[in-house]
């Protein structure tokens, strides 16, 4: 899956561990994509990233 990354808004692939421009962790973002967070983290990161693509995507 390519989404934008939350720290550099620079589009990047789902397969890498972080973002290869600004070197940000994107491990918190997939596990809530993928479904491997608990419903409270996921709660708490969806109101982060409200306004975003990723929450019209995310579950």
């Amino acid at each position: 899956m390519i989404f934008n990354c939350l720290n550099c808004g620079v589009s990047i692939s789902s397969r890498t561990e972080c973002c290869p421009h600004c070197k940000a962790s994107i491990m918190e973002t997939l596990e809530h994509l993928t479904g491997r967070s608990g419903k409270k983290e996921y709660l708490a990161w969806k109101d982060r990233v409200k306004g975003s693509i990723l929450a019209m995507v995310a579950r």
